[in-house]
């Protein structure tokens, strides 16, 4: 289970953001790729309500889909940017040729990305970074 970092913006929402709040931010970010942000203009309550929204609306569709029924909100038109995107739409494109175009052809072991990776990790925690508070 991922462990997300939570992040409180009220002392950045106050125009002083907190060196705790933006160190955990940054790490978070650094570690997972992700953060969950609380925001205290938002109630937990319609927060709550609103995921439940969103998952009945995305529970539904499958449903029509699977029924072999039309999904209304598919809008392949505007490429999908709203409403649902059925199954098998989205297709990971290949950059081969753009990769090729802008980048040399260097080839980097794998050994050397993993020991730099440690050796930047081992340094942070000899000068006490912290990885920031976790939360499940």
């Amino acid at each position: 289970m991922l462990n997300i970092t939570v992040v409180d913006t009220s002392s950045m929402l106050k125009g002083s953001p907190s060196a705790e709040q933006c160190g955990k931010l940054v790490d978070a970010l650094y570690k997972h790729g992700v953060v969950a942000i609380r925001d205290p203009r938002v109630d937990e309550k319609k927060n709550q309500e609103f995921l439940s929204l969103m998952v009945k609306y995305f529970q539904k569709q499958s449903e029509v889909y699977y029924a072999g029924q039309k999904l209304e909100d598919a809008r392949p038109e505007v490429g999908y940017q709203v409403g649902v995107t059925p199954e098998l739409i989205e297709r990971a494109r290949l950059h081969q040729d753009s990769i090729e175009k802008h980048f040399t052809k260097a080839k980097v072991s794998f050994n050397l990305k993993i020991s730099l990776l440690l050796h930047s990790l081992r340094l942070r925690m000899e000068n006490g970074d912290s990885f920031g508070e976790s939360v499940k």
